[in-house]
This record gives structure tokens, sequence and C-alpha cells, in this order.
């Protein structure tokens, strides 16, 4: 008998300023991949042309309106949606994104004071129908929400009280939401493997 195509999953690694997302997504990937998984590695904002340099934009000390901040975020979305994150999950891979719609509400909404409505609108828009499998929220606790920021880009060097009201609307998120939160603290590997039981426990192993 044909064996049934295995389904794409779509992953999603969140967590504020400096807390190691990028290197955790790198890492798990590779251990994905190992179990045979195809995995597709993406970040937001990024992940196509036009998203990197949306991105480049955003990262750039302007004086961007908050409005015209989350329109710009949303673009992004909806061209990494359509171009890179749909197509790949319609061919059975599994997508692990380096941000996606938790850092929407939890920059532009509490960060940037947008109402979670509005952004929620916007971004049922911009994602099409796209929606996480699994948000794992990567965490060093409030306390640690802006240390090891050296203010390199524009939202990094928005101040402690902008990371502290970011954070605290990831956990406020995470807890409504159901997300899975690993603790930031520790060596990569000790990351990594806290990372991969709860995509075990959110999705079950890995096949």
């Amino acid at each position: 008998m044909p064996t049934e195509p295995r389904r794409g999953r779509f992953l999603v690694l969140e967590g504020g300023d400096g807390v190691g997302k990028t290197t955790q997504v790198a890492a798990v990937a590779e251990r994905l991949a190992k179990t045979g998984l195809v995995v597709k590695r993406t970040r937001e904002p990024g992940g196509t042309e036009l998203g990197e340099r949306i991105r480049s934009l955003l990262a750039d000390d302007h004086d961007i309106d908050p409005s015209a901040e989350a329109l710009l975020m949303a673009a992004a979305r909806a061209q990494h949606c359509a171009q890179v994150i749909g197509p790949a999950l319609a061919r059975g891979e599994w997508v692990l994104s380096d941000r996606f719609d938790g850092s929407f509400y939890a920059y532009q909404g509490y960060g940037r004071g947008i109402p979670l409505p509005q952004l929620e609108a916007l971004n049922d828009f911009a994602a099409g129908g796209v929606r996480p499998d699994l948000t794992i929220l990567l965490s060093n606790g409030l306390s640690g929400a802006h240390r090891g920021l050296d203010g390199s880009d524009r939202f990094e060097g928005m101040g402690a009280d902008f990371q502290t009201r970011v954070e605290e609307g990831y956990l406020a998120l995470a807890a409504r939401h159901g997300w899975e939160v690993v603790d930031s603290h520790g060596s990569r590997a000790e990351v990594t493997d806290r990372i991969l039981a709860a995509i075990e426990r959110g999705l079950g192993a890995p096949r």
C-alpha cells in the first residue's frame, strides 16, 4: 500500500531581542533534519527578497510611526506566507521560523501600543490562513528582558521599559494561547534539548 505523505508542520520560535532565537533555530533545524525531516529555516521580518528589504528598513534608525511599522510587518508576512511558508507546508516540509505573529503582537501591540484587535485583523489578512502548529517562547524572564542589548538596531535601542513591555506581552500571549515556554538559561545544547522536548509535547515525536 502507498505510504501516507508526511504533513508539513509550522513551528515558530519566539522571544525578545538577545534571547538566543537565531542560534536555537539553527540547532533545532539540524536536530530535526537528522530524523529524516525536510526542514525549511526562515525568519521574520524576512524570508523573501521583499521581506529582507523591509527588515533592513525597520532596523535603521528611522522615525517610523507605529501604524506604518505594523503595516510594513504585515506586508513582509503576506509575502512570506505566500512565497515561502505556504508552499513549503504544501510540499510536506517542516517550517521553522525565527518569529512570526507572536512578535507582531508583542512588539507592535504591547511594546508600541497598537490595540491587539487591530493587529489580529491585520495579521489574519496578511497570513492568508497560515497559522503555526506550535509556538515556543524562549524566555529569560522579566529581569533579563533588556540584558545583553547593545542598541545596534531600532528595536534594541528603544530602552529597558520597552523591552520589559515586550517580555510581559510575550508571557501574556503564551498564557492566552497555550504556547510552550522554554527557559533560555544554560548551554546551547541544554536549551536545544528543552525546545525539542517542547516540540514532542506539543506535536509528538517527529516521524
